[in-house]
């Protein structure tokens, strides 16, 4: 009998040494964050061109690639011309004929399962039918369920598509 007490008084004395030997999350190493350096001024070339700075290098972008900011579609679920709509919103955003990299779709509704199946029919209509095609061919994408309600001012917030569609810079 009593030497099932030292079986678990031997595993609790293994456990206190392994949770003894994990290091505390405090020692672990943390990123510090990049400081901007200050920029320097450009110096006046000759007394010729006093008044006027010398002209500066443009330099590419230090992020290329795809925008971080998603810019935001609403479209009325009971639309006739999903596709139609979603195109009048991006020219209104200056974005037609970008490069699309990424759509996540939105759907409201009260059951998630069917908003998620209407919401990743949506995207797929836009991808496959929408005139600029070449714009969406190598888009990624997911439909979700946007909730009950969402920040769409369409229809009150409720029964629409919201997209947020990432574009390339």
């Amino acid at each position: 009998m009593l030497a099932g007490w030292l079986f678990a008084d031997l595993f609790l004395v293994l456990f206190m040494v392994a949770l003894a030997s994990v290091p505390a999350a405090s020692l672990a190493a943390k990123p510090t964050p990049a400081k901007p350096t200050p920029a320097k001024p450009t110096p006046v070339r000759s007394t010729a061109t006093r008044g006027h700075k010398a002209p500066r290098k443009s330099t590419a972008s230090a992020s290329p690639g795809m925008s971080n900011t998603p810019i935001d579609i609403c479209v009325s679920q009971g639309s006739p011309s999903i596709v139609a709509d979603f195109d009048t919103q991006v020219k209104h955003w200056g974005m037609a004929g970008r490069r699309v990299g990424f759509i996540i779709s939105f759907a409201t509704g009260t059951d998630p399962g069917t908003a998620v199946a209407k919401a990743t029919e949506a995207f797929n209509l836009i991808k496959n039918t929408d005139p600029d095609r070449a714009a969406l061919a190598s888009a990624g994408g997911e439909g979700l369920w946007g909730g009950e309600s969402n920040s769409c001012q369409v229809n009150g917030g409720t029964d629409n598509y919201h997209f947020q569609v990432f574009f390339y810079k």
